[in-house]
């Protein structure tokens, strides 16, 4: 199976998955995993918390459907072994930074919004699909352009709307795509 990572960060599904799937409808579409992560089910149980495709973790909520497609090696993607990713914007091997990352995302023509947390500092880039690319630089740090991607989340709290909700989160200016130092 092949994966487009940039209809990710368009749409917030990755392949034919999506937040509040059953493990029943993803294992229909990707097969069981690879790992598993011990949760409510134990280890190797088809009820575990995570389960595991490549450097990817797909993490079930209480009500035990999908609630976040999440990786932190965004520099080192994989999607397992049977699963092969079209990396686009998120090259394997890729240090990607914030500049480059808000460029690429004009360039595909992806609307997006900045956001900065309160407490950390962190910038994520919010796609109007609810994928965010998590970019952390040192506290109390305005953002740089040289910082680097550290994790990319898709989950049902992402999407612009519902950060609004949250109070640790504020949208963040951050003017043209070249205007970071």
């Amino acid at each position: 199976m092949r994966l487009d990572l940039d209809e990710l960060l368009r749409t917030g599904r990755w392949g034919p998955v999506a937040p509040g799937m059953t493990r029943a409808e993803i294992e229909l579409r990707l097969g069981l995993p690879e790992s598993w992560e011990a949760g409510r089910g134990g280890a190797g149980s088809r009820l575990a918390e995570r389960w595991r495709y490549g450097s990817f973790e797909l993490i079930f909520g209480d009500d035990q459907r999908l609630s976040a497609i999440f990786t932190e090696q965004p520099d080192r993607l994989k999607g397992g072994a049977r699963i092969v990713l079209r990396p686009g914007l998120l090259a394997a091997g890729r240090k990607l930074s914030l500049a480059a990352a808000r460029q690429g995302l004009a360039a595909l023509a992806i609307p997006h919004t900045a956001w900065r947390q309160r407490v950390t500092g962190a910038v994520a880039l919010t796609t109007a699909g609810g994928a965010s690319l998590l970019f952390y630089g040192p506290e109390g740090e305005a953002p740089r352009s040289d910082w680097s991607l550290s994790a990319l989340v898709v989950d049902g709290r992402t999407a612009p709307e519902p950060r609004l909700q949250d109070p640790d989160w504020r949208p963040q200016d951050l003017g043209t795509p070249g205007a970071l130092r």
